[in-house]
């Protein structure tokens, strides 16, 4: 069964293959600031989910499970606390202008500028694997905004996570 930390795993490397023609384990590993043995784990759950297979990233697979990102891996908000951190989902700064948040997100980090509702994110250590990547932090917040937003940020969200990750269209029926 896929981890939170799987769906980080596969789109880092979706990306980093639209990006620059390849990717490596060791590449999202520095990408997601993981250790080996998360990274390892993972690459093997994905593996046996057929979403990486000899070194290749399916990206239908990961098209395909967009719709189910809100029910797989739910962005729960703790509104019981406002922590200082860095801004995700919806709130991040790519989604000004484009998205009016009612409940601005945060993944808790002293790295961060804004005091905000936390949310749990898909690893330990993404807050501050984003700060020097501004795509690999969009990516990773357009995963949250999937996790937790309603049909147009879903919509917006997964639009962008296309681009970034080299993924095709959404089926229709």
């Amino acid at each position: 069964m896929l981890q939170p930390i799987d769906i980080a795993v596969a789109f880092s490397a979706a990306y980093r293959r639209k990006r620059d023609g390849q990717w490596s384990p060791k590449i999202v590993r520095d990408d997601l600031n993981l250790p080996w043995s998360s990274l390892n784990l993972s690459l093997a759950r994905l593996e046996g989910a057929n979403v990486v297979r000899d070194g290749r990233v399916n990206r239908q697979a990961l098209a395909a499970m967009l719709p189910a990102l809100q029910y797989l891996v739910p962005a729960e908000p703790d509104r019981s606390r406002r922590v200082r951190g860095i801004a995700t989902g919806v709130s991040a700064p790519m989604f000004e202008r484009r998205i009016l948040s009612r409940e601005p997100l945060v993944w808790e980090s002293e790295n961060g500028d804004t005091e905000r509702v936390p949310i749990k994110p898909l690893h330990p250590r993404i807050p501050d694997a984003v700060i020097q990547d501004p795509e690999r932090y969009s990516l990773l917040a357009c995963l949250d905004a999937i996790r937790g937003g309603k049909a147009r940020e879903f919509r917006i969200a997964g639009d962008k996570l296309r681009e970034l990750a080299g993924l095709p269209p959404p089926m229709t029926r």
